[in-house]
């Protein structure tokens, strides 16, 4: 599977840190910020994807779905 440099990250802390509390205000904090940083990089994945594909012309939420679709492939999730 592959998975995003955010993904890699929170497996590389995780291993040095341990596993997160979720009675914890530090470790839910940590948690929301995970999460913020993973849709950060999930839009420029897919604004790049648009980039790459090419002018607008009128396609917009097309080119959209499309790059969604191809982020959610290729790092097997079904969020949009």
């Amino acid at each position: 599977m592959k998975q995003t440099a955010v993904e890699w990250l929170v497996e590389e802390l995780s291993d040095v840190l341990g596993p997160m509390d979720t009675n914890s205000i530090r470790d839910l904090l940590l948690m929301d910020a995970i999460n913020r940083a993973k849709e950060m990089e999930k839009e420029q994945m897919v604004d790049f994807t648009m980039d790459f594909m090419g002018e607008d012309n009128g396609y917009e939420s097309y080119r959209r779905e499309s790059a969604l679709d191809l982020f959610n492939k290729t790092f097997n999730t079904s969020e949009k």
